[in-house]
């Protein structure tokens, strides 16, 4: 299928779909629209999407980066000034959502299961609300800009940075998700030295293999490590607004090579010496994973844990940990879940997987409805994700971190049975 024949079969069968195409078309010049996009690779790819296509009706769009995954009321009373629209783009399709349509016109864009009830009011368009789809929010927002005619060279680079960013395509092992195919196979004949494998230095992304990755794994990567990967944020007090304003300043070029591409960066000195201390950082990793142990097992997938104490970039390092532990779980699947006490207090539990019965994102989203339970701030305690990688943090909560374990060890057989 042709991805011009994916996107009329899409607006035919997904009334989401249309229901956003149609609300973007109708924009007009002057109409005030605020964005919330999530601060991950793919939401921020996203973020410059949708902000670019709004603009392109003539709306007047303000885009606002927050360090939260789901979008709280008081962020949204706090942020909102008298937008009518408000889009919320790869930050959870959660139930109470609902009740900011009172406050002004709600839309959310997001691939990720639903959370905390149906959403019945506000315009959504997710995939994954009747049955998960695997895909990215830059993949979705690349599908609005191809359905409003609006799409070109440097939406498709966005789109395929996000994609690559958020698992939905993996082009060192061939792997498309199924949703993604139309897009994907026409974009790599057109940017072959995008999705070309060649020898370099493995990235984060290279978790089943490690003697090839691409020129897009290694932008990917970039873009994960200028934006503190959505999780946690070490050289720029505001990295999050820092890598949007990198991305909405960025071009597109078929660069020959990853030096190619960080020269044509704006803000050269800046984001090399991030990625240079990422790289000292990433270092010091190496090792550090071999003291996970064993908790559990489903099917023929084990289940490793690992606990350690301001541990920078654990999700990304514990990603490319998998391939080892892949090994360890006898040529079965491995899932590994990591848990960190950040320097603020707060508890982060990241979730990775090699494939496997268990879903990750459901046991990211149970342990965190568990914490809230007990605790509340929900917004400021969030958790879900895909069935391959999840995130669950208690932030500023002030959950102790025995009682956070404790919590998801209760939560953990039911994820097993």
């Amino acid at each position: 299928m042709s991805y011009a024949d994916f996107i009329s079969e899409r607006l035919s069968a997904d009334a989401g779909f249309v229901a956003v195409v149609s609300k973007i078309k109708s924009l007009k010049k002057g109409d005030k629209v605020l964005l919330f996009p999530h601060d991950d690779p793919d939401g921020l790819t996203a973020g410059v999407i949708l902000e670019t296509l709004m603009k392109s009706r003539g709306a007047d769009v303000r885009t606002v980066i927050l360090p939260t995954y789901e979008l709280s009321a008081a962020e949204l009373d706090a942020n909102l000034k008298g937008e009518k629209l408000v889009v919320i783009a790869d930050k959870g399709t959660i139930g109470y959502y609902d009740d900011y349509t009172t406050r002004a016109e709600i839309m959310v864009v997001d691939h990720h299961p639903p959370q905390s009830g149906e959403i019945k009011k506000a315009i959504v368009f997710n995939p994954s609300v009747k049955q998960y789809t695997q895909t990215s929010t830059s993949h979705m927002a690349h599908m609005l800009a191809a359905a409003l005619s609006s799409a070109d060279a440097r939406t498709d680079y966005l789109a395929l940075v996000g994609m690559k960013a958020d698992w939905a395509i993996e082009p060192a092992t061939d792997f498309v998700c199924e949703y993604c195919k139309p897009f994907y196979a026409e974009a790599a004949l057109k940017y072959p030295s995008l999705t070309a494998k060649v020898k370099a230095a493995p990235t984060m992304f290279e978790v089943k293999q490690r003697e090839v990755t691409t020129l897009l794994n290694q932008i990917s990567e970039f873009y994960f490590v200028l934006s503190g990967g959505g999780f946690q944020y070490y050289y720029e007090p505001r990295q999050n607004e820092f890598a949007y304003e990198v991305l909405k300043a960025s071009t597109f070029a078929s660069w020959s090579d990853f030096a190619a591409f960080r020269s044509s960066l704006s803000e050269k000195l800046i984001t090399s010496a991030i990625y240079e201390h990422f790289r000292e950082d990433w270092s010091s990793l190496s090792t550090l994973f071999d003291y996970s142990v064993e908790i559990g097992t489903k099917g023929n997938q084990k289940v490793f844990f690992f606990l350690g104490n301001d541990v920078r970039w654990m999700p990304m390092a514990g990603s490319v940990k998998l391939y080892d532990l892949k090994t360890r779980a006898g040529g079965g699947e491995a899932a590994f879940i990591m848990t960190n006490l950040e320097p603020g207090g707060g508890v982060h539990f990241s979730f990775r997987s090699t494939g496997g019965d268990i879903h990750l994102g459901k046991l990211a989203s149970s342990t965190a409805e568990a914490l809230i339970a007990k605790y509340g701030q929900r917004g400021v305690i969030s958790g879900g994700g895909h069935p391959v990688a999840a995130e669950c943090k208690t932030r500023s909560a002030g959950v102790p971190l025995a009682e956070a374990l404790k919590i998801f060890l209760e939560t953990l057989p039911e994820a097993l049975k």
